[in-house]
Protein backbone atom coordinates (compact mmCIF):
# COMPACT_ATOMS: atom_id res chain seq x y z
CA UNK A 1 0.00 0.00 0.00
CA UNK A 2 1.31 3.41 -0.93
CA UNK A 3 1.56 6.06 1.76
CA UNK A 4 1.97 9.70 0.91
CA UNK A 5 2.77 12.67 3.07
CA UNK A 6 1.48 16.10 2.08
CA UNK A 7 3.81 19.05 2.30
CA UNK A 8 3.28 22.72 1.54
CA UNK A 9 3.91 23.59 -2.10
CA UNK A 10 7.09 25.43 -2.99
CA UNK A 11 7.03 28.72 -4.86
CA UNK A 12 7.91 26.85 -8.06
CA UNK A 13 5.06 24.38 -7.51
CA UNK A 14 2.62 27.24 -6.83
CA UNK A 15 3.68 28.80 -10.11
CA UNK A 16 3.14 25.49 -11.92
CA UNK A 17 -0.31 25.10 -10.38
CA UNK A 18 -1.26 28.63 -11.46
CA UNK A 19 -0.02 27.86 -14.99
CA UNK A 20 -2.10 24.66 -15.06
CA UNK A 21 -5.19 26.55 -13.88
CA UNK A 22 -4.68 29.13 -16.62
CA UNK A 23 -4.29 26.36 -19.21
CA UNK A 24 -7.53 24.68 -18.05
CA UNK A 25 -9.37 28.01 -18.09
CA UNK A 26 -8.19 28.62 -21.65
CA UNK A 27 -8.85 25.05 -22.85
CA UNK A 28 -12.42 25.00 -21.52
CA UNK A 29 -13.22 28.67 -22.13
CA UNK A 30 -13.74 29.44 -18.44
CA UNK A 31 -14.06 33.13 -17.58
CA UNK A 32 -14.46 35.10 -14.36
CA UNK A 33 -18.25 34.92 -14.82
CA UNK A 34 -18.05 31.11 -14.54
CA UNK A 35 -16.57 31.37 -11.06
CA UNK A 36 -19.99 32.33 -9.71
CA UNK A 37 -20.75 28.60 -10.03
CA UNK A 38 -17.56 27.36 -8.40
CA UNK A 39 -17.42 24.52 -5.93
CA UNK A 40 -17.96 25.26 -2.25
CA UNK A 41 -14.28 24.49 -1.55
CA UNK A 42 -11.15 25.54 -3.45
CA UNK A 43 -9.98 22.76 -5.78
CA UNK A 44 -6.61 22.25 -4.04
CA UNK A 45 -8.47 21.70 -0.74
CA UNK A 46 -10.71 19.09 -2.37
CA UNK A 47 -7.64 17.13 -3.49
CA UNK A 48 -5.85 17.53 -0.14
CA UNK A 49 -8.88 16.24 1.75
CA UNK A 50 -9.26 13.32 -0.65
CA UNK A 51 -5.57 12.51 -0.23
CA UNK A 52 -6.01 12.40 3.56
CA UNK A 53 -9.06 10.16 3.19
CA UNK A 54 -11.43 12.76 4.62
CA UNK A 55 -15.09 12.84 3.76
CA UNK A 56 -15.68 15.55 1.17
CA UNK A 57 -18.89 16.83 -0.31
CA UNK A 58 -17.27 17.38 -3.70
CA UNK A 59 -15.10 14.66 -5.20
CA UNK A 60 -12.14 15.71 -7.39
CA UNK A 61 -13.52 13.68 -10.29
CA UNK A 62 -16.87 15.43 -10.01
CA UNK A 63 -15.13 18.82 -10.15
CA UNK A 64 -13.14 17.80 -13.24
CA UNK A 65 -16.31 16.44 -14.90
CA UNK A 66 -18.10 19.70 -14.08
CA UNK A 67 -15.27 21.72 -15.64
CA UNK A 68 -15.48 19.64 -18.82
CA UNK A 69 -19.25 20.01 -19.19
CA UNK A 70 -19.55 23.74 -18.52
Amino acid sequence: MREKESQPASEEQDSGIELAINALEHAFGITDVDYAFQASKPLPNVFLEAEKGSETTTSPLLVIFWLQTT
